[in-house]
């Protein structure tokens, strides 16, 4: 309802640890990279917190940071990486391309309150499901069918439908649609 401004502190968010800023570690290199992708910013109206999953270094981990305003993010140190704040860690997942993470207000079990698509090494165009209580601690459910990079779900609440948004090549940079009520 009014003309967008952008904001003076720009970026506010960039590469600040070590595996982010692309330095070796763990015996691995990759490149630089803190970025949300289609990973996920949602508020958490339980915690009272902003959450933003990305891609800490090119294409290496999920990391999560928290924001109380939504500009200013801070990066904890989780036990699933120690010393880190990787919240799903390559060397269980493969390579990580893209994710997709939600959290689900419907869930009826506690762990399945965030909800993960992570599509893997694009040459392979496979994805892996998880559900988590925390967004911290994720729990492998599934692989998934062929699918592409930017593969996206979330809820249409004007429908009340979920929807799976699927990158597809059936036509070049194509998408396929499903709803379903759960």
């Amino acid at each position: 309802w009014h003309k967008a401004v952008e904001y003076e502190g720009n970026p506010i968010f960039k590469a600040e640890t070590e595996i982010e800023k692309g330095l070796p570690y763990n015996g691995t290199n990759h490149s630089a990279s803190a970025k949300p992708f289609s990973d996920g910013v949602w508020y958490d109206s339980e915690d009272g917190l902003y959450k933003m999953w990305y891609m800490a270094g090119s294409y290496y981990g999920t990391a999560l940071a928290t924001s109380k305003d939504g500009i200013n993010w801070e990066r904890a140190e989780y036990d699933v990486v120690p010393g880190t704040n990787l919240v799903l860690h390559p060397a269980n997942t493969q390579v990580r391309d893209s994710n997709a993470i939600i959290i689900n207000p419907f869930a009826k079990l506690k762990s399945e309150k965030y909800n993960m698509i992570q599509i893997l090494d694009p040459t392979k165009i496979i994805g892996q499901i998880y559900t988590s209580a925390d967004g911290i601690h994720w729990t492998y459910r599934a692989r998934t069918a062929a699918l592409g990079d930017r593969t996206t779900m979330f809820y249409n609440p004007f429908r009340q439908k979920w929807v799976y948004s699927l990158r597809s090549y059936w036509h070049d940079r194509s998408r396929d649609y499903s709803e379903s009520d759960s």
